[in-house]
């Protein structure tokens, strides 16, 4: 960030740029000891006064400053990152995705194994005809308990099927939303992103020969389905997703998409 002399209270002050926006954090550094300022719309410079030398002096300038939220300072500290944090969040207009939490965002993972049975709805298969598949899925999410969005890497291996000879592995990364959340676990929307797969598929000739085309393909199809979490305990869930409800870019080859899993997942320590 770049650095400015300013006249503060009459005191000249090479001072630098942390944040920029409708507030702007100014800091100045000597001997290893941090002074801190705001900048306003107007350019009025305010330092915020170290609490060891006038109570909380700092946070009552800053809800003065913001004067108008819905934002507290109570949990800012007297340092960088928390400040920067909360004038980031200002700036931000009161954003969810920028609201300040005073604690840096932190993450959390769980793993999961998973069954279940699918149509293929996007392969050309006899109609109805269905194989069971088996999966694993890395989830992960922030640590916080009113945490709703999460992300994830899974992978699928669909077994062979006589009626249609056809096996898969596919990797998938995708998004999910929690819309309910409660103490018994959670509904979310899944979104599958991306897939890169490898396929494996027999077609009988007409004189009785075998045929076998292999494929490896990446695909962003943007998949909506739904699923559930039921916790078991403070730490694992029983899981059900309704996946392949409906794709925004890839075609339907049956008239109606079935893919049901079961599973077990945990979190990570």
């Amino acid at each position: 960030m770049s650095q400015t002399t300013y006249t503060v209270n009459g005191e000249p002050l090479l001072l630098k740029t942390e944040i920029k926006g409708a507030l702007h954090l100014l800091s100045f550094r000597k001997n290893d000891q941090y002074r801190f300022f705001i900048k306003d719309k107007n350019d009025t410079i305010t330092e915020l006064i170290h609490p060891s030398s006038a109570g909380n002096t700092y946070k009552k300038t800053l809800e003065l400053l913001t004067k108008g939220t819905n934002m507290s300072a109570k949990n800012v500290g007297f340092g960088r990152y928390s400040l920067k944090q909360f004038i980031r969040a200002y700036n931000s207009n009161g954003h969810k995705r920028y609201a300040y939490t005073g604690e840096r965002v932190q993450a959390q993972s769980r793993i999961g194994i998973y069954s279940g049975i699918t149509n293929h709805p996007f392969i050309d298969t006899p109609e109805q005809a269905s194989s069971a598949f088996l999966g694993a899925i890395f989830e992960i999410y922030e640590k916080n308990s009113a945490a709703r969005q999460s992300g994830y890497l899974s992978f699928e291996q669909a077994l062979d099927n006589n009626h249609i000879n056809y096996v898969s592995s596919q990797f998938a990364l995708g998004y999910r939303f929690r819309f309910i959340k409660n103490n018994i676990g959670s509904t979310f929307l899944n979104l599958q992103m991306a897939h890169f797969t490898f396929s494996n598929r027999t077609f009988t000739q007409a004189n009785g020969t075998d045929e076998h085309e292999k494929n490896t393909s990446f695909s962003v199809p943007l998949i909506f389905g739904l699923g559930s979490d039921i916790k078991l305990g403070n730490t694992s869930f029983i899981t059900f997703n309704c996946n392949e409800i409906f794709a925004v870019f890839a075609d339907y080859h049956n008239s109606f998409p079935l893919n049901f899993s079961f599973g077990y997942k945990f979190n990570l320590p």
